[in-house]
């Protein structure tokens, strides 16, 4: 006498059971930390980007037209250096793009051909500007910064 073996045994479908179950638990697991470093992503694009554009936008500017936070603060760290100032104390920008809030701080200083460059005080003009923009925002408890650098010259 022949079986009929056109049928799905108890075993067979247990194992499709569990393997249909532990792929969905994984990707239940896993879709909260992608989407929130997906997110993260588009925050930073949009944070380089708006640093991004205030630098062409100074850089539009005639030479002469663009300010150094000295000249707007007085002296603001001891070496007037844009790299290691407290950029608590400077004015700020909020913008806001796809419902995050992104707080714009600029610093520029004066500059001497190196190597190294190197920060300059004061009213010594050296033809050179570097232009150092932060830009912050919070996801949840997190906070994230972008950093953006470029250079102004009168030449």
């Amino acid at each position: 006498m022949r079986r009929n073996r056109n049928g799905v045994s108890i075993i067979e479908l247990l194992l499709a059971i569990s393997l249909v179950v532990i792929v969905v638990v994984t990707l239940s697991v896993a879709y909260p930390t992608l989407n929130n470093n997906v997110l993260m992503n588009r925050q930073r694009w949009a944070a380089t980007q708006l640093a991004n554009t205030q630098i062409k936008t100074l850089q539009s500017q005639p030479y002469d037209y663009v300010n150094t936070t000295w000249d707007s603060f007085g002296t603001f760290n001891t070496n007037c250096n844009c790299t290691t100032a407290d950029f608590s104390a400077f004015s700020s920008t909020t913008s806001q793009v796809a419902g995050t809030n992104f707080v714009q701080k600029t610093c520029i200083n004066y500059v001497s051909p190196g190597p190294p460059w190197s920060s300059q005080c004061g009213t010594t003009d050296t033809g050179y500007k570097n232009i150092l923009v932060r830009v912050g925002w919070s996801l949840g408890s997190s906070s994230s910064t972008v950093t953006e650098e470029s250079m102004l010259t009168r030449y």
